[in-house]
């Protein structure tokens, strides 16, 4: 079974399904109808690492797979303009403030890399398969000051059917990538009003972080079912 984390949109989980595999998507909010497990993941990732026996592992098995869709607005390189204090929206902030807005930044970055490698942890030793997504860039955090090192990276997404060119890393533990040979090609898809609004019509403010069902399908195709 494969468990879809910080995910509520179902386009991984639908491409697992289609794959004849049971998936399920776990995130705090389920603006899009689509989240079987309405929960706080960062709180029960630090009750499984402190403590063991958190509701939420005692439904994942050894040999499972977690596809974690990991937050990452605190690692992207584009913070390091707003750390350093030269963004144009900086432009009239006061020493003082510029580095109470790292302290604020600092706390925010080191509790989402705690949480993220104490979940790496947890699967290391439970023997559960793992994927990690993030963006990829050169001062991103986990490209920069992280052990482990991206298995797959993805340049450019919208040659695979995604919206935008997005490029992408993808940790993988406790399995390795496979690597289907596909002569398909795939056209860059179009995000429609229907992608980025919610089953009760409010726009979805995460619409650029959504992923495409096509480049959905490839991914799970070419790196988790594809050939060795």
């Amino acid at each position: 079974m494969w468990h879809c984390f910080f995910e509520q949109s179902g386009t991984f989980k639908r491409s697992f399904i289609r794959n004849g595999e049971q998936a399920e998507d776990y995130d705090i909010l389920n603006d899009f109808g689509q989240t079987e497990n309405v929960i706080d993941l960062f709180r029960d990732i630090e009750i499984e690492y402190s403590e063991g026996g958190s509701e939420l592992f005692k439904r994942i098995k050894p040999g499972d797979g977690i596809f974690a869709f990991f937050p990452c607005t605190e690692f992207e390189a584009q913070k390091n303009m707003l750390v350093l204090g030269n963004s144009h929206s900086q432009k009239e902030w006061s020493l003082e403030k510029k580095l109470e807005y790292d302290l604020e930044w600092m706390d925010k970055m080191s509790r989402n890399y705690t949480v993220l490698t104490h979940l790496v942890l947890i699967c290391i030793r439970r023997n559960i398969k793992l994927i990690v997504e993030n963006p990829k860039g050169s001062e991103q955090i986990l490209y920069s000051w992280w052990a482990a090192r991206p298995a797959v990276i993805d340049y450019d997404r919208s040659a695979h059917g995604e919206f935008f060119k997005k490029p992408t890393m993808f940790f993988f533990f406790c399995f390795e990538p496979t690597f289907a040979m596909s002569c398909k090609t795939y056209q860059k898809e179009r995000m429609t009003v229907t992608d980025v609004r919610a089953k009760n019509g409010k726009t979805i403010k995460v619409n650029k972080s959504l992923i495409s069902q096509t480049y959905a399908d490839y991914f799970v195709d070419t790196f988790i079912f594809g050939t060795k």
